[in-house]
């Protein structure tokens, strides 16, 4: 937000109203239980950005994106501040099952420069491409052409960019059914 010069939607009072109802119909849309924001959010994420950092360097996908769904939770659902090292500590032991020394590892990676650099990099890069909040989504699809998304609204739209089959939206005729029922 700060390198793209925009503001978080929560400062400004008709993008915070609207921000809850939105989060309210995606969560029903998408089958999730309901959330809603820590007492002390937002948070400084520096620490779990550059410990994901860290882990996607070293870990296999399926280990990152776990720990990074664990973050989620944590924040949203159970309200715990994942920006404290005795809670990421606790997340990435406990229920990411990084062993202690690995734990370890990540969070001394966290206070390293090399890690605090990645990071720092990989934000340039994505306010390079034009990126001022989140999802953003930068795309290459098989001809090469790039492409920017934003808003977890527009997977359709990358759909098309990646020439990938899709079913879009539409509206059923009145009974709920569609044509190749009827």
């Amino acid at each position: 937000m700060q390198g793209s010069g925009n503001k978080p939607p929560w400062t400004l009072p008709a993008k915070a109203r609207y921000g809850g109802y939105e989060r309210q119909q995606a969560t029903k849309y998408f089958k999730l239980p309901e959330f809603e924001a820590p007492s002390f959010f937002p948070i400084l994420s520096l620490l779990p950005q550059r410990a994901m950092t860290y882990i996607k360097a070293n870990y296999p996908a399926e280990k990152f994106e776990k720990t990074l769904l664990l973050l989620w939770d944590y924040l949203f659902y159970q309200h715990r501040d994942v920006s404290k090292p005795e809670v990421l500590t606790t997340l990435l032991t406990e229920d990411a099952k990084f062993t202690p020394s690995e734990t370890e590892a990540i969070i001394a990676a966290t206070g390293e420069k090399k890690w605090k650099d990645a990071l720092l990099a990989k934000t340039q890069e994505a306010l390079d491409l034009g990126a001022f909040g989140a999802p953003w989504f930068h795309v290459i699809n098989k001809k090469g052409e790039e492409s920017m998304f934003f808003g977890s609204d527009r997977f359709h739209y990358m759909w098309q960019h990646l020439e990938l089959p899709f079913e879009d939206f539409k509206i059923l005729p009145k009974g709920g059914q569609s044509d190749s029922k009827l």
